[in-house]
């Protein structure tokens, strides 16, 4: 903001004029009379009054042509930070693009979001050449799909914890095609001052020979996806522990049935994403019990068959939920069905994309 004060004027200088009336009082006055209680008997003159000269002028040069100190000096701009999100399943004619962002970046002190997006091609060339958006946006083969935000609800979500998830469709694809994206969001489009932008690495997503469920959850579909298995749960998801207990183990009522935990790593993103593959419900709430969609159980490190250890065989009056156990834990809590196995009895069984896994059977 460039401010400029004009008619500025030199300090006044003050000068004794002469005296405009005499305050003097007579004996034969006629401005007042006797009972009057402003004017006592020994009043005198005052006649050495002083005022300041009113002769000081505006100035003669006045220059309306500020040079600022912030001419062409761009403030300090931060970019977002962003992260993958899971994908949906392609289709025989679609395939999806998925990315969320998880902070917004600042311009000075003032937090703002002025675009993101996806960029594709059906080659990865010139997507993978360079992180600049506007060159890559300036490619005839990459096409651009832009979002301008509505920042006031964008804060809403981060102030609240939760992320902006963006998830985009594009269809009318014949099988085999392959699509290539890159998930970008900038902090600032305006010139006048730098760019800060966020961009994602080259993703790949490719039509499917037949259609498979949303949450790779039909039967003969696994949870994490052992020994490269088609999984649902992101890349880098931790262990957990699926054991049998009473939930007031962990806060919860007083009932007895299964958790899968874990309070080393707890990942709330990752036991949602498990309890979506148990019930095929879209971001499930804390504490709420869903029914669960398919049978299951456990296979091995070698994705071999292993029952024994633990199967869900019916699913009649089966629920589960996740809970937040002192508001920090989130625990999956499953009751009702029909369990057998050695861990129905005690014990634990490490559920990962190395050690074992749980398998769809319905």
């Amino acid at each position: 903001m460039n401010i400029e004060l004009t008619n500025i004027f030199e300090e006044p200088v003050f000068k004794t004029l002469k005296v405009l009336q005499d305050n003097c009082l007579t004996v034969d006055t006629t401005t007042i009379t006797a009972d009057t209680i402003d004017v006592k008997v020994d009043s005198g003159c005052d006649n050495q009054f002083t005022l300041p000269s009113i002769k000081t002028g505006i100035p003669s040069a006045t220059v309306n042509n500020p040079a600022s100190v912030f001419t062409d000096t761009s403030l300090t701009v931060t970019p977002p930070t962003i992260a993958t999100h899971q994908i949906p399943v392609s289709t025989t004619t679609k395939v999806f693009f998925s990315h969320k962002i998880t902070a917004i970046g600042k311009l000075g002190n003032t937090q703002k979001l002025d675009e993101y997006g996806y960029l594709y091609s059906t080659s990865s060339t010139n997507l993978s050449s360079t992180d600049d958006i506007d060159t890559l946006k300036a490619f005839g083969n990459v096409t651009t799909v832009p979002f301008t935000p509505t920042l006031a609800v964008i804060k809403v979500l981060l102030d609240n914890g939760l992320s902006v998830k963006s998830t985009y469709e594009k269809a009318g694809l014949t099988h085999p095609a392959t699509l290539y994206y890159r998930f970008y969001a900038r902090t600032n489009t305006d010139t006048q001052n730098d760019k800060a932008d966020a961009i994602s690495s080259v993703v790949s997503a490719s039509t499917v020979p037949s259609a498979v469920t949303q949450y790779n959850n039909a039967s003969g579909e696994n949870l994490y996806g052992i020994v490269g298995t088609a999984g649902y749960m992101d890349a880098g998801s931790p262990q957990h522990n699926l054991t049998k207990g009473n939930f007031t183990l962990y806060g919860a009522e007083d009932q007895d049935g299964f958790t899968i935990s874990n309070v080393i790593q707890p990942n709330e993103t990752a036991v949602k994403q498990i309890v979506e593959w148990l019930t095929s419900t879209d971001n499930p709430t804390a504490g709420t019990y869903y029914p669960i969609s398919h049978t299951f159980k456990a296979i091995n490190r070698f994705g071999a068959d292993n029952a024994a250890a633990f199967n869900m065989s019916n699913k009649t009056n089966a629920f589960v939920k996740y809970h937040m156990y002192l508001n920090a834990y989130p625990i999956v809590m499953i009751k009702g069905g029909t369990v057998t196995g050695t861990i129905a009895s005690g014990g634990s069984l490490g559920l990962s994309f190395t050690t074992q896994d749980l398998q769809s059977t319905s």
